[in-house]
């Protein structure tokens, strides 16, 4: 006696279905993997924004050092000599320090905000957010 082969019939349109659901995944995995790409690139733009910041940071301890020595010199040069530059290089000196403390704060809140954009444009073409 000669076995029968079975097979299961599928209906066309659970098939389409199916199909379909295959090609919506196969989008959302390229999307994903879109944004990953443009992740990276974010994340390589924020470690060199915060590299330049760095050194800017390095450069302002550099000119705040060599502003604290010349103003012990000024200090201890006789008062006839120099007329009000030591009083008028202090104030200068408080506010290189106030400048360097706000552009601390400046750079920090960069980072916040780029940071904000990125994961904002991120969910975007995901489509959680409109």
């Amino acid at each position: 006696m000669a076995r029968e082969k079975k097979y299961d019939l599928i209906p066309a349109s659970t098939l389409n279905k199916i199909k379909k659901e295959l090609e919506e995944i196969g989008d959302e995995d390229a999307s994903l993997k879109k944004i990953e790409r443009e992740l990276k690139e974010l994340s390589k733009k924020v470690e060199k924004s915060i590299e330049i910041n760095v050194e800017l940071q390095e450069k302002v301890a550099e000119l705040m050092i060599y502003l604290t020595k010349l103003i012990e010199i000024i200090e201890k040069t006789p008062k006839k000599h120099v007329k009000g530059s030591g009083d008028e290089l202090h104030v200068l000196a408080e506010q290189n320090k106030e400048l360097t403390d706000t552009l601390k704060s400046l750079e920090e809140q960069l980072k916040k905000e780029e940071l904000r954009e990125a994961i904002r444009r991120a969910l975007n073409k995901v489509g959680a957010i409109k």
